[in-house]
């Protein structure tokens, strides 16, 4: 299960990033062990992607669409 993390600014002190607001979104993984038998943590994948980039729609939609923003227009 992944976990989407709140939008935050983001302020580069040495200005190589560009001040934007981001948003993150991290999964774990997991893989057998040396010995091929356990399954254990490996490493977690984390994704930051600029909110200008991103075409969210709060809409409710059919269950079957891909949108994780879906139903979130409370």
């Amino acid at each position: 299960h992944g976990q989407w993390f709140p939008p935050r600014f983001q302020c580069s002190q040495n200005h190589t990033l560009p001040r934007q607001w981001i948003v993150t979104y991290a999964v774990p993984f997991f893989g057998l062990d040396t010995l091929g038998i356990n399954i254990e943590f490996k490493g977690v994948v984390r994704i930051d992607t600029y909110l200008s980039y991103l075409d969210i729609n709060q809409c409710s939609m059919s269950h079957y669409v891909p949108n994780a923003f879906k139903g979130s227009d409370h």
